[in-house]
């Protein structure tokens, strides 16, 4: 009896163990999102302290209509050859449908929690297309490769630079274009995937581990499947540099448009610089930190801080409208299929 009550007991204690670990998660999953967005609104407090108003809103002021509404229809573009990008890894998927998970990632992304939850909204929607091994892969791949094209443009934006770029700035250019070029550009070669799969068999033997050498299967499964398929590898890297560069050309528009000196090729290595402070996941849809470095970036040509705030104001401003209209669209497509 007492060991059968000792037993209990400790069966008792594991589960309320379990159930405490529970517990502690979704706090977490609700705290996360919570977190991020004061993050973002006490990064734009930091931003916009000393900013001039009048100043901000006298440059505000030059923007014209026609200009912002060529902006939007380029932010447009950017997110269709983005999921062009996305698509051509397995075309074998409903292009319309990948499409409106794009259109849904985006509009996810503008809530509490920013591209967190934007990515698990994708991921959500690939597996409803596919299995969730074929979902996890698509995503892996597409998120490693989505540097190559952007940095590209900022290498030559560096190279043709009107201003002495900081070095500082040039080895986090250079660094970012290597990353995923070293992974998961190695991983095409059969040796090197032969490796990766040989070194995630050994983290096998620990939780965490497992979970590392699971991605790195399916990322390896993926690479075999492309390097079989060059054009379509060709292709899927194209349409990255064309989103990029739709992206690129609004930043360059807009600053005409207010008055800013960076030309165009600036415009290659100051977007690069700025998504990878929006990828720092500190604030909701990168809101703060694009500001942020904008203004940073800016002052390298002797912008004024309250006429370089005008600009991310603006694309934050198109973003938000684009993200709201795009999840309406994918709302009606799932609300159309369901009927069907």
């Amino acid at each position: 009896m007492a060991g059968g009550f000792r037993i209990g007991g400790s069966c008792l204690h594991i589960k309320e163990k379990k159930k405490e670990k529970k517990s502690l998660a979704q706090l977490w999953k609700i705290a996360r999102p919570t977190l991020s967005l004061v993050a973002s609104v006490a990064l734009l407090l930091v931003v916009l302290r000393g900013v001039d108003w009048a100043v901000l809103r006298a440059s505000l002021g030059l923007l014209q209509w026609d200009v912002l509404a060529v902006a939007l229809g380029l932010l447009l573009l950017y997110d269709f050859f983005l999921c062009v990008k996305c698509y051509l890894l397995i075309p074998e998927l409903p292009f319309w449908r990948v499409y409106c998970m794009y259109l849904n990632m985006r509009f996810f992304s503008l809530l509490p929690g920013g591209n967190m939850i934007g990515e698990a909204t994708r991921l959500y929607s690939l597996r409803e297309m596919t299995d969730m091994q074929t979902a996890a892969a698509i995503v892996i791949m597409d998120k490693q490769t989505h540097m190559i094209p952007l940095q590209t443009y900022c290498m030559v934006g560096l190279a043709l630079a009107s201003i002495r770029v900081p070095l500082a700035l040039v080895a986090l250019a250079v660094w970012a274009l290597a990353w995923p070029l070293l992974a998961p550009g190695v991983l095409f070669i059969p040796r090197a995937r032969a490796f990766a799969r040989r070194q995630g068999s050994r983290l096998r033997r620990w939780k965490l581990g497992r979970l590392v050498s699971d991605q790195l299967e399916l990322l390896c499964g993926l690479c075999e499947t492309l390097a079989g398929r060059p054009r379509q590898l060709v292709a899927h890297l194209a349409a990255g540099l064309l989103g990029e560069g739709c992206s690129i050309l609004m930043m360059a528009l807009l600053a005409r448009s207010l008055g800013l000196p960076p030309t165009l090729w600036d415009w290659m290595w100051i977007a690069a610089i700025m998504l990878q402070a929006m990828m720092i996941p500190l604030s909701t849809l990168g809101m703060g930190m694009r500001e942020g470095a904008m203004v940073m970036l800016l002052a390298l040509f002797g912008v004024d801080k309250s006429q370089a705030m005008s600009l991310p104001l603006i694309i934050s401003a198109l973003t938000l409208i684009k993200g709201v209209a795009g999840g309406a669209v994918a709302a009606v497509d799932r609300r159309r299929r369901q009927h069907q």
